[in-house]
């Protein structure tokens, strides 16, 4: 017969009312219903020290079969490189993707709010220098000062303005215009200087406004508002960090340049002045960076 305190017995220790204790062992996970006997052996109270040291003893013994520290789990240097390696492909292929999203949805965020801040400053303008469509607006052709005294009249009062520039190096800029993402490293597009002046304002957004265009009866109607939301910081791009809406001082609003339509990656192929359209196009938007916006 087996031992009761061999492995795989269950031991269990009661005392009766009569000082005796009975030892039940059973093979583990064996049940009466099984066919499989469990034995109750009396023991009179002089051999409990000698029975429970066997029980210990058999514990001790089950623990050292069962766990010893030279059996810990751990990993050879193989698998940890091999487990490296696997997450440096899946970083080279997500992170792009990710760095790219947040980079669309921060842009949309600063474009959204310097847009406010021009449509609340026309809207104030408005309410003290009346209606936008009565301003004695400038012209093409229109001087440096004349078009500053326009701004300082109609603009400067309703932003907050911390440096106005005559040219773009006034203003931080190392270069004397934008560049299109057609052509990344030609920065002579749609700068400011000459006769138009800059500005800086609020957390370092850059931007101007010049007239644009005027109706049959020589009187002006539109002019250009140019944003670029992290000011000289690069890429100084037109799509990317800079955009440009026009302001129809016959309505007083502020509108995309173009149909928000025309910023497409095959029409901007075409002629890359529809690049100028996608500053409407993430407002149509709902001020979001779409997958088919042409980053």
């Amino acid at each position: 017969m087996r031992s009761p305190f061999s492995e795989g017995a269950t031991h269990v220790v009661l005392f009766n009312n009569s000082c005796q204790f009975l030892l039940n062992y059973c093979e583990v996970g064996a049940h009466p219903s099984s066919g499989t006997m469990c034995h109750l052996l009396p023991h009179r109270g002089e051999g409990i020290k000698e029975i429970l040291k066997q029980v210990q003893d058999d514990i001790n013994i089950f623990l050292k079969r069962t766990y010893s520290p030279r059996k810990s789990v751990a990993f050879t240097l193989a698998e940890v490189l091999i487990t490296l390696g696997i997450i440096g492909v899946v970083a080279a292929m997500t992170m792009p993707s990710l760095i790219a999203d947040y980079q669309k949805k921060q842009t949309a965020i600063q474009l959204k709010k310097a847009y406010s801040t021009f449509a609340q400053a026309l809207v104030s303008s408005q309410y003290e220098n009346g209606n936008a469509s009565e301003w004695n607006v400038t012209e093409l052709g229109s001087s440096y000062d004349d078009n500053l005294k326009y701004f300082e009249q109609c603009w400067k009062p309703y932003l907050k303005v911390i440096k106005v520039c005559k040219t773009m190096k006034e203003c931080g800029y190392d270069i004397t215009g934008y560049a299109f993402l057609s052509e990344k490293n030609n920065y002579y597009y749609y700068g400011f200087g000459d006769n138009i002046p800059g500005f800086i304002y609020g957390d370092g957004t850059c931007a101007y406004i010049r007239p644009y265009s005027l109706k049959p009866d020589n009187v002006p109607e539109l002019q250009l508002l140019s944003i670029d939301i992290n000011g000289a910081k690069a890429p100084n791009i037109i799509g990317r960090d800079v955009f440009q809406f026009k302001i129809d001082i016959s309505r007083g609003v502020i509108a995309g340049y173009y149909d928000s339509n025309d910023c497409t990656r095959e029409k901007i192929n075409s002629n890359r002045d529809y690049f100028r359209a996608c500053g409407g196009k993430i407002m149509a938007d709902g001020w979001e960076i779409r997958d088919d916006y042409p980053w």
